[in-house]
């Protein structure tokens, strides 16, 4: 069980949807590997290629997806594009949203690693900066902004 799921989501809505074996055999990745493909393909051909997990698996999905563009052929700034500034231009918002700029809408995660040498690191924040404000990865208190910390979940009362 991944253990921000294991953290963050309440047993009872996390197991049902975990009952895959943590490890599958490697055929059982060809399809992602093929879709990523094309998506790569399509890149390459000047279209518009978006992460789009709709919240599946609590927000890992969003990340599943980012790892799979690399196994299809991505460079891992393709990947992290199509999951940040190419979205943003897709629907319009590029000038607001999607990269680190002046002006900009800035709501980020700083991650434990490097995702431009090993991708797999894009689930390890640190620290998530929400409207101005600092929580860390692990517990979501607030740091150096202020001193909130998360309250408990109602399944952890």
């Amino acid at each position: 069980m991944h253990p921000i799921l294991s953290k963050y989501v309440p047993p009872q809505v996390l197991q049902p949807g975990s009952v895959r074996r943590e490890i599958a055999p490697e055929n059982d990745y060809q399809a992602v590997r093929d879709a990523a493909a094309n998506g790569k393909r399509l890149l390459e051909q000047g279209v518009s290629v978006n992460t789009g997990a709709h919240g599946q698996r609590e927000g890992l999905g969003s990340h599943w997806e980012i790892w799979g563009f690399v196994l299809g052929g991505m460079t891992p700034l393709q990947a992290i594009q199509a999951a940040t500034i190419n979205p943003a231009r897709y629907m319009g918002l590029a000038r607001e949203l999607g990269s680190i700029e002046n002006g900009k809408l800035a709501d980020l995660l700083v991650m434990d690693g490097n995702p431009l040498q090993d991708i797999r690191v894009t689930d390890r924040v640190a620290y998530v900066m929400l409207n101005g404000r600092i929580y860390a990865g692990g517990t979501l208190a607030e740091r150096v902004s202020g001193e909130r910390k998360l309250a408990p979940f109602y399944w952890q009362k």
